[in-house]
């Protein structure tokens, strides 16, 4: 009986996901990519490649077609003014 409450507590493997991006910014050469892919497992980019290759490493994955799309690196900005953000600040 406990075995069973263990096996259905466990909760699913995520899918592998393969994203087909029709062109593909690699920001660390600065060159626009075409027909590439982002293989994903469990929630981290594994590989990226042509569309092609990945597709068949990873014939059982979960597709997201984006190949009418332009695909970008995620963008952060961390630079902030902490001071300079319309706070006026009198020194006496």
């Amino acid at each position: 009986m406990c075995s069973s409450v263990f096996t259905w507590a466990q909760t699913p493997p995520k899918p592998i996901v393969l994203i087909k991006a029709g062109k593909l910014f690699d920001a660390r050469n600065g060159r626009m990519l075409t027909n590439e892919a982002i293989l994903v497992e469990e929630d981290r980019i594994k590989e990226i490649s042509d569309a092609v290759t990945l597709a068949s490493r990873a014939p059982n994955a979960k597709i997201i077609d984006l190949t009418s799309a332009t695909v970008l690196p995620g963008l952060i900005d961390c630079h902030a003014h902490i001071l300079a953000n319309g706070w006026e600040i009198t020194l006496h």
